[in-house]
């Protein structure tokens, strides 16, 4: 699909300069909201936050890979997904802490 002829020319440069912005933009959300989420002693701001770095990450992931070879790019995705995987299973674990010890929010 990459020879389709669609018109669409993207070069590691703009590539690379969308993921900047984006690492950035997560990076100062993530910082907010986890922030924020502690304060207020709430789990979904918090897990929010962490889908923010989880992003962020995988965005400097995604600018390491940038120009390498197909098999870097395969090993930079997989270890974003287990990366992923992970955060999601440590909200999974805060929310039935929370579930059995109770939590309120302020």
């Amino acid at each position: 699909m990459s020879d389709c002829d669609c018109g669409i020319k993207v070069t590691n440069q703009s590539q690379f300069k969308t993921l900047i912005m984006l690492l950035v933009i997560n990076g100062v959300m993530f910082l907010v909201e986890v922030a924020i989420g502690v304060y207020a002693n709430s789990t979904g701001l918090i897990a929010d936050s962490l889908d923010m770095l989880a992003d962020a990450i995988v965005y400097g992931i995604s600018i390491y890979a940038l120009g390498k070879s197909q098999l870097k790019k395969i090993r930079a995705a997989m270890a974003s997904g287990i990366f992923q995987l992970t955060l999601a299973c440590l909200v999974i674990a805060d929310v039935v802490y929370r579930l059995m010890v109770g939590s309120k929010p302020q």
